[in-house]
């Protein structure tokens, strides 16, 4: 992962500033340039009618600039200049943090942490280089967008016979009128609303009770509506409506706005085999002077951000299912956005995607059921500086198909059921960043003098890591860390000569169950001293062993985790449920978290018990072992 996200707080534009979340080690990034972002915002039509899910406003949704960090009060980020474009904290502006660079060479895949609506960070990947990144791998944020709707199973299963007909109902499995969670969008869920066959902005709808498709999602092209179920006495002719199209809403320079793509709607779901919707493609910005395609294989030579097939569960080959059984099927999640704002492109061709994901198929092998399938989700958006295709680019934005019948006994099988495709996304020229702000008002005068130096600590197994990060590294003596049991007296644990950076780090072992204080103190040639902020770590572990074992139920190997107070050995001793001993290993503990995989493959299905045996202490964990289907 080679961004750094924290969710935005507030906002003052006018000051360049920023609350964040979480500013936990960011001191280290101080000069860097970052992207900030809203990525929700947008105002719906709440109404129960064909019309909910409309957008009646954009607001802020979409906007985005790029700024640098110049150093942090307390938990407040400082840009260097004032934000030029309008943010709403409510509507979830992140920050991404983009690393220094002149030339790079992406040697693994690049990816981005997903987009999580709980955090309000993710599904963003964001990179500058004055200089050439080369692909020898590619760079992907397909299916980190915004997330497809999640399966329910209802426990009321057929409400009337041509099933429910409301356009929102709220997502919880004990209602009588139901439907298919709706797939996320630019317009953040509505209480009691998240649920049933209205879209949800670009979001797709979910399939209506009983057992009709989700709407795929949708971004510069619209999501495809989800499809029937058609038989039996319950049926459904109310399927997931697909996502509204973005095009008219960001994608011209007046605009220039980037949105993730829209999570496909879940099927209905009342027997727990129905399907999630997709997750919709992410946004990829990319500023270089070059990018070089030097790939040995042409499908590492990508930059991706398109939408995904939605899946369910897995099967006992190792694979996921991509259809329903006698449920409804989730739609495809919409492809996202590329921004690449880059002079040359050389080497072998660059493919660059941001397709629609395929509506889910409906029915499982030998049902005889009509179920109705899900619909496709909408392509993206690539949007390039040059002015046409460079000869050594491919773009691709082409929208999921629509899921069909698959495998029923009956008449229905290989039909869409009234699903149908999203529409495709558009390659866009001319790009341009938004333009900053200019304005006389400097970082430096919001900034004390005090922040010419800041502390950053996170905590490892077994070490306190601590960066003091200087503004300004002129006239710098010596800089020295400081450590403190009640934070009234510190005193010097490690002394550091200017090494004519901006950063000095430093380890210190951790105090187990205790509270300790760090400061940075900077001495200046001309004999002034300053004082970073202090750093406060509070250790509240037990002071017995505590075992922790992933995944529980296992099937074939696991991995358990025994903290340890002290240093000493232990026995690891596995019993079955009949008390007979299956396993013993001796280990040697460090003081903190100690890891031993378990391979179980030849276990029989069935309880366990593992004891942690030291002279001290006996400490007990038990499991279950599932058959390897």
């Amino acid at each position: 992962m080679v961004n750094v996200y924290s969710k935005v707080l507030a906002v003052d534009a006018n000051g360049g500033l920023l609350k964040l979340a979480n500013v936990s080690g960011f001191g280290q990034y101080v000069g860097n340039r970052v992207m900030i972002i809203q990525m929700k915002g947008a105002t719906i039509d709440e109404t129960n009618t064909s019309s909910f899910g409309n957008i009646s406003a954009i607001n802020d949704a979409g906007n985005y600039e790029i700024n640098t960090v110049c150093g942090f009060l307390s938990d407040t980020m400082v840009l260097v200049r004032k934000l030029n474009r309008t943010y709403n904290a409510n509507g979830y502006v992140q920050i991404v943090i983009m690393p220094k660079l002149t030339n790079a060479t992406v040697v693994d895949t690049v990816k981005a942490q997903p987009w999580d609506r709980t955090t309000g960070t993710g599904g963003v990947i964001a990179l500058e280089l004055s200089g050439t990144l080369t692909l020898n791998k590619p760079i992907s944020a397909t299916g980190i967008g915004f997330t497809g709707g999640e399966c329910i199973k209802y426990l009321i299963p057929c409400a009337s016979t041509n099933g429910d007909v409301g356009y929102y109902y709220p997502a919880n499995p004990n209602a009588f009128a139901n439907g298919g969670k709706k797939g996320e969008g630019v317009a953040d869920y509505i209480n009691l609303k998240d649920a049933a066959r209205g879209k949800q902005a670009n979001g797709g709808g979910g399939g209506n009770n009983h057992n009709a498709g989700g709407g795929g999602g949708s971004n510069y092209g619209a999501g495809g509506n989800g499809g029937e179920k058609t038989n039996g006495s319950c049926k459904s002719n109310t399927p997931g409506i697909g996502g509204a199209t973005l095009s008219t809403y960001g994608y011209t320079l007046a605009q220039n706005k980037a949105f993730m793509g829209g999570g496909g709607g879940s099927g209905h779901d009342n027997d727990g085999y129905g399907m999630s919707g997709g997750n919709g493609g992410g946004i990829v910005y990319i500023a270089a002077n070059e990018i070089n395609g030097a790939a040995a294989l042409a499908t590492d030579n990508k930059i991706m951000a398109s939408g995904v097939t939605g899946n369910r569960f897995i099967t006992a080959a190792g694979n996921w299912y991509d259809y329903s059984w006698s449920d409804g099927a989730g739609g495809g999640g919409a492809g996202g956005t590329v921004l690449l704002n880059v002079n040359n492109f050389t080497g072998s061709i660059i493919a660059v995607e941001a397709k629609g994901g395929k509506g889910c198929n409906s029915e499982g092998v030998g049902n005889a059921q009509c179920s109705g399938p899900g619909g496709g989700g909408g392509g993206g958006a690539i949007w390039l500086k040059n002015a046409s295709l460079p000869a050594t680019v491919t773009t691709t934005t082409t929208a999921g198909a629509n899921g069909i019948i698959a495998f029923s006994a009956l008449a229905c099988n290989g039909s869409a059921n009234g699903a149908t495709s999203g529409t495709n996304g558009n390659t866009l020229f001319n790009f341009v960043l938004p333009p900053i702000m200019d304005s006389t008002l400097k970082c430096s005068s919001i900034l004390p003098s005090t922040t010419i130096i800041t502390l950053s600590g996170t905590r490892q197994i077994n070490d306190y890591v601590l960066k003091a990060q200087l503004i300004d590294n002129s006239n710098v003596q010596q800089c020295i860390l400081q450590k403190s049991n009640d934070n009234i007296s510190f005193t010097d644990i490690d002394v550091r000569n200017n090494n004519n950076l901006f950063q000095y780090d430093y380890l210190d072992a951790v105090t187990l169950r205790k509270t300790v204080y760090y400061r940075a103190k900077l001495i200046k040639t001309t004999s002034q001293v300053v004082y970073s902020n202090i750093v406060k770590f509070t250790d509240s572990t037990s002071d017995k062993i505590v075992l922790k074992l992933y995944p529980n139920p296992i099937v074939i190997d696991g991995t358990l985790e025994i903290f340890s107070p002290t240093k000493t050995s232990a026995n690891i001793l596995i019993y079955d449920s009949k008390g007979a001993l299956l396993y013993n290993q001796k280990i040697n503990l460090v003081i903190g978290a100690n890891k031993t995989n378990l391979f179980l493959l030849n276990y029989m299905s069935g309880h366990y018990v593992i004891k942690v045996v030291t002279s001290n202490e006996v400490a007990i964990k038990r499991f279950l072992k599932l058959p390897v289907l």
